[in-house]
């Protein structure tokens, strides 16, 4: 683990000391129109070959956080029914096909993604969405359960040992499957240990960072166990804790080295979503679709954390 120590403090200006008030209704009304052109695509003929199975989640969720189009919810289930994989004796059993074009799956990280949107959906509008479409939704998470049994994901794979132990977890607690929820809590707990002695690889990524947020918020959010809750809270301020360490604020970005990234260059990514909601990151607000999982958080950053941005010079240093 890589870990950004502050070794003096040298006034600067670093995070926003003051908060512009976040407009959720905007975002998720936002987020709901922004789907428009992909529903045109997807409504009344095949997907076109690209299409990601996240995306169909990711809209029905933006439909339901908005109140809006219920009827459209069954095809977008219906959809990816098509998309999941149902035979028992398949390696993918339980879990999606990345594209529309595939013809099996290839990713198995594929049911970790949609599965965040789908608790969410199941839990936080289950009695909104009419009953033809709900039961479709309740049978995609009974198989997608043992997707996730299935997705054997080493502890050192950050972002995603966080979404799979979360969504055994979550999906375990809802469906009555003690045995998943067991084997998530058993997930975690692995999770924990492993950071506990060796850190986390994916360390000042802007890419993976903002996957871990969304991870260890639902963990917080849905599992049904105190100390899971604990666990997660403890782990997010070790991120927070990183992220203010490793931010630049001349540059407005985290600053090298960078673990995980698409964009060493600039150093955007995911993670950005985040910093702009929580007062962080100036400038325009960042595509509303990708902000509905980090506005449906409870967890916040403390305050005293945007002070270590803006102590200088800093040291990093491996731990």
């Amino acid at each position: 683990m890589l870990m950004t120590v502050a070794v003096a403090g040298v006034p600067t200006s670093g995070v926003s000391a003051e908060i512009a008030p976040i407009d959720r209704d905007a975002i998720v009304e936002d987020a709901a129109r922004a789907g428009e052109r992909f529903w045109n695509q997807i409504a009344d003929r095949d997907p076109y070959p690209t299409m990601g199975i996240r995306k169909v989640f990711a809209y029905a969720l933006a439909l339901c956080e908005a109140r809006r189009h219920p009827e459209r919810l069954e095809r977008l289930f219906e959809l990816a029914a098509q998309d999941q994989d149902r035979d028992p004796q398949s390696a993918g059993y339980g879990n999606f096909k990345w594209t529309w074009r595939d013809d099996r799956v290839t990713d198995r990280n594929a049911v970790e993604f949609c599965m965040q949107d789908a608790v969410a959906i199941w839990r936080r509008h289950r009695e909104w969405i009419p009953e033809p479409a709900r039961e479709r939704l309740r049978e995609l998470l009974v198989y997608s359960v043992e997707g996730c049994l299935r997705h054997r994901v080493p502890t050192s794979y950050t972002n995603i040992a966080l979404l799979n132990s979360g969504n055994l977890i979550a999906l375990g607690e809802m469906l009555d499957r003690p045995d998943a929820a067991a084997e998530g809590y058993r997930r975690l707990d692995a999770f924990c240990l492993w950071t506990w002695q060796f850190g986390t690889r994916e360390y000042s990524s802007p890419t993976y960072y903002g996957t871990d947020l969304d991870g260890l918020l639902f963990i917080e959010a849905y599992a049904g166990r105190e100390s899971a809750k604990e666990q997660a809270r403890a782990l997010l301020q070790l991120f927070w804790t990183d992220l203010a360490l490793s931010w630049f604020p001349p540059k407005q970005c985290l600053a090298g080295p960078h673990s995980r990234s698409y964009d060493y260059l600039r150093g955007l990514g995911n993670v950005d979503r985040y910093l702009w909601l929580h007062g962080w990151l100036p400038g325009e607000r960042p595509g509303a679709a990708g902000l509905l999982q980090p506005l449906l958080g409870q967890w916040t950053p403390p305050d005293r954390l945007a002070e270590f941005s803006r102590q200088f010079p800093r040291l990093v240093r491996p731990l």
